[in-house]
């Protein structure tokens, strides 16, 4: 076992590291920096934080062990979650997906890399982990070297376990050191990165709720001699991605219920979400249909104001 004053250290510089991340990314969402203060705006850098740092975290984690030259075989770096976070389990292709899979032994690391080389990737039934949605990352508990080659040539399939963070929001907390647990349990954070893309999801999810239509920009099409269109249009593209996540939500919400409900309890939920889903989709593609039409209306007539 590690000295106490070296653990002590790392706890420190994990807890620093995991905080400095966080504020660093609280300050790129400033209104003042981005020049707007769209909640859907915020989302969709949010969503490129979690992609940058889950490719960061898969591919250190790949070389941890040419660094460090062996490390242990029972490393997880799994999120604590409880049962109902559990949704489902399928065979994911793991190309697109950020992959952490910490490999443990540099002979096998080798015999895997010589074996794709020559052979291809071919999925064996031991290779199972858990998948993460809303941070599109699948932690590898079984098959970690043949999977930590695989990922780095962006291929790779798996059966994985499927944890939906949006039911452990409100089980487990982080301070990048350990993951707090309803109950006052605490396990230890593996890698501090892994904290931050718990937090950045549980942010962006609470900013997705607190976005609804009154929030959302109106289109300002009054006059042509009051608006720029070329400035209108890119108010009508932050609408329309919006609708478009918005009608995402809906259909995982939709998913969900086909994966936790019985079938005689599912029909009505489903009958319910399914009409919101249609008008949902109806609105995208009346907005986006209306809005290109007034576009070009106005800018036609901005052009001639301007020009004559």
């Amino acid at each position: 076992m590690k000295p106490f004053f070296y653990r002590n250290r790392q706890i420190l510089k994990s807890r620093k590291a995991f905080t400095q991340t966080v504020q660093m990314v609280t300050k790129l969402l400033n209104p003042s920096f981005q020049g707007n203060d769209l909640d859907i705006h915020k989302a969709e850098v949010i969503s490129f934080f979690i992609e940058l740092i889950g490719k960061d975290l898969a591919f250190s984690t790949a070389s941890r062990l040419l660094r460090l030259g062996k490390t242990p075989q029972n490393v997880q770096f799994a999120i604590p979650a409880p049962e109902e976070a559990y949704v489902g389990a399928e065979n994911f292709s793991l190309s697109g997906i950020n992959v952490v899979s910490d490999t443990y032994a540099c002979d096998k690391l080798v015999g895997a890399i010589h074996h794709i080389k020559t052979a291809g990737f071919r999925q064996i039934n031991n290779y199972t982990g858990t998948y993460y949605p809303e941070i599109n990352l699948a932690v590898i508990e079984n098959g970690r070297h043949h999977l930590s080659v695989a990922m780095v040539h962006d291929t790779g399939s798996a059966q994985l376990q499927i944890c939906s963070l949006r039911k452990a929001f409100g089980y487990v907390t982080t301070d990048g050191a350990f993951w707090y647990t309803e109950g006052g349990q605490r396990q230890p954070v593996l890698d501090y990165r892994l904290a931050v893309l718990f937090e950045l999801a549980r942010l962006r999810e609470s900013l997705i709720l607190s976005v609804n239509d009154s929030e959302l920009p109106e289109p300002v099409f009054q006059s042509p001699n009051q608006v720029n269109p070329l400035n209108a249009f890119h108010e009508s593209q932050f609408r329309v991605k919006w609708l478009e996540l918005e009608l995402g939500i809906k259909k995982l919400q939709l998913d969900k219920l086909r994966h936790d409900l019985k079938p005689d309890a599912i029909e009505k939920e489903i009958m319910k979400l399914e009409k919101k889903h249609c008008a949902l989709a109806q609105k995208l593609n009346a907005w986006t249909e209306n809005e290109g039409r007034r576009m070009l209306e106005a800018y036609i007539a901005w052009n001639i104001e301007i020009h004559g």
